[in-house]
């Protein structure tokens, strides 16, 4: 205590404040900073260990570096005036002050991984919330919500009393990486298929690479990023080395080097989303499945049995479907009983929707080649509306509007009002009115070439951004949606006839 007391005094010769209690104690500390900061501790033991990290990182920088700079200071002045000699000393105090502005530029960068760490001891950190549950008909584990603390541990407990189990759902938007490697180990050690029904963003797929099969379905997307220094991997001091980690853990499921070279393109708040092709190809999954194919129910009784009206209710709010009951009405009882027998083997809403959908989408295609031009400026208008809204709840979704063959089909319910949703199917409705009923108007196709290239000379750069095959990021994502929405506004400069001739025109070639 008489040491550290002395040094605070400034009583020490300025060669022990400096050399010894400066320099070597620094060099002590950095030493350490590189056993704490390079060890991933196990996700069960992660909140003691931040906790530890805390008390040593506050220790160090607000009890000894003042103990250091305070004690060096004054040792320097007192060796200034016992030896009336100046050039050590202020060689010293600067020295102090350069590394008084450092240690300052480095707590204002540490702060934002200060702040996560509070937040992994505490708990509030918005990735801790789940749900682990048991579909023993199909030998199923469904985890919906985050990757937080305690998952790996709680689905350990399932696993060890549910021997039989043969897969898991994973859907969720992610959370903690630690965890994300422990459930992957699970899932290897017991041989698990992995599912997605919904979304597998970010630590989930860390998790979900594992699978011994690898499925989604037809409105799941995976998503990928960097890793934030402030996430669970914050006692890594190179997070590109976590990355490298995780690049071979893909690689070795059979992954492909091109697809694992973009994963972390995105930046750590952002988000890549592949195609399901590109998915696919990249051998990232197995394959696209229906969630019947998931949660199929077996042996259902003639009461449980779902009727023709129980299903209509389901899909009532599926844009444009009535007009299909009215104009098709063969093509809808057929729809009906495919939707009714996925909905009895365990087939969700969504599948419900894709369905519904899909027999929209390819029934409208075959018509708007044949509806007037009033009709179709309609049908711009609709469709810029809702690639506004889309746009702002979230760019990624206007690629699944218009794409969903590729991003998988949207629940438009759970972004449009319900006036957009009306003037939808009001649209809808009269593309079969007009398509069963009307003379389909002559296409000027040299006219259409003509003003497609005005349109294109119109959106300048932006055109470019049509192709959603190269996007990787929200930033592009947003540039799609506004591509979009600027096609539909340049063509309205060409008055209805034109316009109208031309998006004929377009909906008349081949796909």
């Amino acid at each position: 205590m008489s040491y550290i007391r002395e040094h605070w005094k400034g009583e020490l010769t300025l060669a022990q404040s400096f050399w010894v209690n400066m320099f070597l104690l620094s060099f002590g500390f950095r030493l350490l900073d590189t056993f704490l900061f390079q060890w991933t501790p196990p996700p069960e033991s992660l909140q003691i260990w931040v906790g530890l990290a805390l008390i040593y990182l506050f220790a160090a920088l607000f009890l000894v570096y003042p103990w250091q700079i305070v004690g060096t200071w004054r040792s320097s002045q007192r060796h200034e005036e016992e030896t009336n000699k100046k050039g050590w000393s202020r060689v010293v105090r600067v020295l102090i002050i350069f590394g008084l502005f450092g240690t300052v530029g480095n707590l204002l960068v540490l702060a934002p991984t200060l702040k996560e760490m509070m937040k992994i001891i505490y708990f509030n950190e918005g990735v801790s919330e789940y749900e682990l549950s048991l579909d023993l008909e199909n030998n199923l584990i469904i985890l919906n919500g985050a990757i937080g603390f305690g998952v790996s541990r709680d689905l350990d407990e399932l696993l060890q009393a549910n021997p039989e189990i043969k897969g898991i759902v994973l859907n969720s938007f992610g959370g903690r990486l630690a965890e994300g490697d422990a459930l992957g180990s699970l899932i290897k050690e017991y041989r698990l298929d992995t599912y997605s029904s919904e979304q597998c963003l970010s630590a989930c797929t860390v998790a979900f690479i594992h699978g011994k099969t690898r499925s989604i379905t037809r409105n799941a997307n995976l998503g990928f990023h960097s890793y934030q220094n402030v996430e669970d991997f914050i006692l890594s001091s190179e997070i590109s080395r976590q990355q490298d980690i995780h690049a071979k853990l893909f690689i070795e499921n059979g992954v492909s080097t091109e697809f694992v070279s973009k994963m972390f393109d995105a930046e750590f708040d952002d988000m890549w989303y592949p195609s399901q092709d590109v998915l696919l190809t990249a051998g990232v999954i197995d394959g696209v499945i229906q969630d019947s194919q998931i949660r199929r129910k077996n042996d259902i009784s003639s009461k449980d049995r779902l009727s023709t009206e129980s299903a209509e209710e389901m899909v009532a709010e599926i844009p444009g479907i009535h007009a299909i009951k009215i104009y098709e009405p063969e093509i809808y009882e057929e729809l009906m009983a495919r939707m009714i027998k996925a909905l009895n083997e365990g087939g969700s809403s969504l599948e419900i929707q894709n369905m519904g959908s899909e027999a929209m989408q390819n029934s409208v295609g075959q018509k708007l080649h044949l509806v007037s031009d009033n009709l179709l400026t309609r049908v711009n208008n609709v469709n810029k509306e809702i690639l506004r809204s889309l746009s702002q709840a979230d760019p990624f979704l206007c690629l699944k509007h218009l794409y969903s063959a590729e991003y998988g089909s949207l629940n438009y319910s759970r972004y449009l009002s319900h006036k957009q949703l009306m003037s939808l199917n009001e649209v809808l409705a009269q593309i079969f009115e007009e398509s069963y009923q009307s003379v389909a108007p002559v296409i000027n196709i040299k006219q259409a070439e003509m003003d497609l290239e005005l349109v294109f000379d119109v959106m300048g750069e932006l055109i470019s951004y049509f192709d959603p095959s190269g996007l990787a990021n929200r930033e592009e994502y947003s540039k799609f949606c506004l591509a979009s929405i600027r096609f539909i506004e340049a063509t309205e400069g060409l008055g209805q006839q034109r316009t109208g001739n031309m998006y004929r025109y377009l909906y008349s070639l081949p796909e």
